[in-house]
């Protein structure tokens, strides 16, 4: 048994009879949390306690495996199962990715006490898959995160994110930023938009499309390849959006970063800012060996990120 369990749950487990449930309280990373129970009727608590009471819906279809905990720092994981029984679970906001990485936390509650109760598990939503009523969810434990890389890595291309702190570029206003309308497309991954044709070929490639209209509205895509002809532009992105992008729908974009020091330059005029580390020889020069005239021989230094 848990060293933290309330002795008043304590005492209720040693009884002969129990009034037990499962609890799930899921904070999505847009803010919303929501709850769940397997018990029938809705249970309301607040958790942590001093914060706005959590209502867990009754009888909303979830299910879960066997919880797999080890000793040690392995990981813990189980599956989630559920049915698209609940109003606030809606096929949009699943394929929309707003469950991904979700914290989640699982109570074992005393229905007819809910201050009796103990979190057995915390952790995060994994890769969510869906049918048509169905859908499927990975729970990771916390020690999950133990197999992330984290820190700065040494790469000659830069780890900072466009237009971020560590960038410091600004990229508000019309340079690098661009507002377009879709005229035509393919259902959910290209399309022919206006409003861009000021832009170069390339532009955008690499960059992020954000909807502000339509079914996909608010949700972004990176963009795979930008192109402009006679002035036609066309957009391709790198995944497909989950719902059909309509004639009429706009959009903010903003410009590519393929992360190399000579577009750090070139493009942006950022250099002072640039976080890679272009003058590391990359692993081909490990195997190196003197030849007569090899001009990455010649006593100089192997700037990969060019100037």
């Amino acid at each position: 048994m848990r060293n933290d369990v309330p002795a008043t749950l304590q005492t209720h487990l040693e009884t002969r009879t129990t009034t037990l449930c499962w609890c799930w309280r899921i904070a999505r990373r847009d803010g919303v949390i929501m709850g769940f129970t397997n018990h029938d009727r809705d249970l309301s608590f607040s958790e942590p306690i001093g914060q706005d009471p959590v209502t867990f819906e009754a009888s909303t279809g979830f299910l879960g495996t066997e919880i797999e905990s080890q000793l040690g720092m392995n990981v813990d994981n189980m599956d989630v199962f559920g049915a698209l029984d609940s109003a606030n679970i809606t096929e949009a906001d699943i394929e929309a990715g707003r469950y991904d990485n979700a914290d989640v936390e699982i109570h074992l509650v005393n229905w007819s006490d809910v201050s009796e109760r103990v979190i057995m598990q915390r952790g995060n939503l994994g890769n969510v898959k869906r049918g048509q009523v169905i859908f499927e969810a990975e729970l990771r434990g916390i020690s999950h995160q133990l197999q992330e890389s984290r820190g700065r890595l040494y790469n000659y291309r830069c780890d900072a994110l466009l237009g971020d702190s560590r960038c410091a570029k600004v990229i508000t206003g019309g340079t690098y930023t661009g507002t377009g309308t879709v005229t035509t497309t393919n259902g959910t991954s290209s399309m022919i938009a206006s409003g861009l044709a000021s832009y170069t070929t390339g532009w955008f490639s690499g960059g992020k499309l954000t909807f502000t209209s339509g079914l996909n509205d608010t949700i972004a895509r990176e963009v795979k390849f930008h192109s402009l002809s006679n002035a036609i532009v066309e957009i391709y992105m790198w995944e497909p959006f989950p719902f059909t992008i309509a004639a009429a729908d706009t959009f903010d974009i903003v410009a590519g970063c393929d992360k190399l020091f000579a577009t750090c330059k070139s493009k942006f005029t950022n250099e002072p800012n640039f976080r890679g580390f272009p003058h590391v020889p990359g692993n081909s020069t490990l195997m190196y060996y003197a030849v007569a005239g090899d001009p990455n021989l010649d006593g100089g230094g192997n700037f990969l990120g060019k100037d």
